[in-house]
């Protein structure tokens, strides 16, 4: 029987080629185990997130927190779901957590935090704050992967509070 650290290595991977099928599997397998593992609830509101189902994703990140109040990813996961939901105002507090939090990441991809923080700031307004959290979703980046492309986006169509476009060009 696998560590559960490989496990967790193993569910990365078959999320990379796109195996969800065998992720659902697993992480309902590892939930019966385990039902009281932060990880596990943060991994299932993960996929929920990815699939869109921003309910299933808050609920999942909520049961994360109730036995772990500093789980990092479970921040993340609620903070992005209050940015794709319109709720900027609702973000701000537990994308920070999630971004200067001190525990585990696991899962978390802290350029992924900074882009919804980025865009979150951009709804609020805070234009030039949104800026600087999209350098550092780049800056974070591992390679040029998706938080990358939407981050360099973010960055390029932000606006000054008078309404006028940055030029993208000296970014």
């Amino acid at each position: 029987r696998a560590e559960i650290e490989d496990w967790w290595c193993l569910i990365d991977c078959w999320a990379r080629i796109g195996r969800y099928d065998r992720i659902d599997a697993a992480l309902n397998e590892r939930l019966q185990a385990y039902p009281e593992d932060p990880t596990v609830h943060s991994a299932l509101g993960r996929m929920a997130l990815w699939r869109g189902n921003t309910q299933q994703a808050a609920a999942a990140a909520e049961a994360a927190l109730r036995f772990d109040s500093g789980h990092r990813e479970a921040h993340f996961i609620v903070g992005a779901v209050a940015v794709l939901e319109g709720r900027s105002e609702g973000a701000e507090r537990p994308l920070e957590r999630a971004i200067e939090g001190d525990g585990p990441t696991r899962w978390l991809a802290i350029d992924a935090a900074w882009t919804f923080r980025a865009c979150m700031l951009r709804a609020l307004g805070k234009h030039h704050e949104g800026k600087a959290a999209a350098s550092s979703a780049m800056f974070h980046a591992q390679d040029y992967n998706v938080s990358a492309h939407v981050a360099r986006i973010t960055n390029a169509f932000h606006t000054t509070p008078k309404g006028d476009a940055i030029d993208a060009r000296h970014l």
